[in-house]
């Protein structure tokens, strides 16, 4: 329903004819059914699976369909101490894989940064589009909410909108890195706002954490010196492919990928505390170049040169 529908708006059409197997059947509440399909890429020898929900019509045929919010019923609580799971009966039999996932998504936050003592994480796990909007885009698997204190939403990996997962991965590894990308913004705002830094410390802050450094992308550009500053790399974040600005997915990915390497670079020479230092100072002062300069002892300028250096003797 909402959610295919959504989803093949941005997608775009699909074809006319989509073949797959169904490898495995589940009975689920409200007569629908989950099917679990395997689909073989033309001309291809991978074969992806995906999580597909059906009801039957009327008129005696299968149709891809999706609960309302109704038939999900109430939402529960699992508390498993580190965090809690929020989740609705419809999912209650992966609670375990999921626990397991968030277990090593705040374990991989806890190795890099302090974790809160007074915050603790409210994973909501959500099957559909309609059980939470703030999983928009068709490759959104996690969201944290700012100013939420510690909830995350988490795309139920059992669902249509996780996609699909080359048949050799287990469907829950791609949830991990966006988990813990996700994570790390709730611990960044538990210390000082996100909404209050530049988008490439916080977003680049989450990549790194998550070991998420998309280097591939970032090495062709570096070769072909068309790198960007990390201020225009912050800009791109902040639009994303808004129409009006013409920004595709690939220069939002490869804004990442700046945003990543510009933390990484920053901790590499100045260390975690001066990061929070400098993330303090601009959210109380809104004056970058002067906080820059104050906290790091260089200027932003001097910055933006050596951390371009520092790319070009690692890519190069």
């Amino acid at each position: 329903r909402i959610q295919s529908e959504y989803f093949d708006a941005v997608r775009g059409p699909r074809p006319s004819v989509l073949r797959g197997t169904p490898v495995a059947l589940q009975a689920k509440p409200g007569g629908y059914v989950r099917a679990t399909i395997e689909f073989k890429h033309p001309q291809s020898p991978s074969t992806d699976r995906g999580s597909w929900v059906f009801s039957l019509g009327t008129d005696g045929t299968w149709r891809h369909a999706e609960p309302t919010n109704d038939e999900l019923g109430p939402r529960r609580i699992d508390d498993r101490g580190a965090f809690v799971l929020s989740y609705y009966d419809w999912d209650a039999d992966i609670l375990d894989r999921i626990a397991t996932v968030a277990t090593n998504a705040w374990a991989k936050v806890g190795a890099t940064l302090p974790l809160p003592k007074t915050v603790r994480p409210t994973i909501s796990l959500n099957p559909t589009y309609a059980s939470h909007s703030g999983l928009r885009g068709s490759t959104t698997w996690a969201a944290y909410l700012p100013g939420s204190r510690g909830i995350v939403l988490l795309r139920s990996p059992e669902s249509y909108g996780a996609g699909t997962s080359p048949v050799r991965e287990p469907a829950d590894d791609k949830l991990l890195i966006p988990l813990t990308h996700e994570l790390t913004h709730l611990v960044n705002d538990d210390l000082i706002s996100v909404v209050r830094i530049p988008h490439w410390m916080s977003e680049g802050l989450a990549e790194h954490v998550a070991d998420h450094m998309r280097a591939g992308e970032l090495a062709g550009v570096v070769r072909a010196g068309n790198t960007w500053t990390l201020d225009k790399a912050s800009e791109i974040i902040e639009w994303g492919t808004d129409p009006a600005r013409n920004y595709t997915g690939a220069d939002l990915s490869l804004a990442y990928a700046h945003a990543a390497h510009g933390v990484r670079y920053f901790i590499e020479r100045f260390g975690l505390e001066v990061f929070w230092a400098l993330a303090r100072e601009y959210a109380s002062s809104r004056m970058w170049d002067r906080s820059f300069q104050q906290v790091t002892g260089v200027t932003w300028e001097a910055f933006g040169s050596d951390w371009n250096a520092w790319m070009k003797s690692r890519f190069s």
